[in-house]
């Protein structure tokens, strides 16, 4: 190398800066799909909308406000145990935002 050089290679990056998570919502599942969701062994498959869109960190944790009533899994299956009220909540891992079913 010669002296004076520049070597691209030796300037370090910036790291990147981490775009937080600011909303989450439930998206609405359709009337069918309900219908699935019966008080012993039915299911009912929830997805989140994520904002801003490009959000660093996505990780949604799933829970159920009543588990004797219905269980949610890590990936927003929600299964019926037995007729009852519940509340399925997903909350955002980055910005700790939640939206509630």
């Amino acid at each position: 190398m010669f002296a004076g050089c520049d070597n691209t290679n030796d300037i370090e990056k910036e790291p990147e800066k981490e775009i937080v998570v600011s909303q989450v919502t439930i998206e609405q599942p359709s009337a069918t799909a309900m219908a699935s969701l019966t008080a012993a062994g039915g299911t009912l498959s929830l997805s989140v909308k994520i904002e801003p869109p490009n959000a660093t960190d996505k990780t949604v944790t799933w829970s159920s406000s009543n588990t004797a009533i219905a269980t949610v899994n890590a990936t927003g299956l929600v299964t019926g145990v037995s007729e009852g009220k519940a509340t399925i909540s997903a909350t955002t891992k980055s910005g700790s935002k939640k939206a509630d079913f």
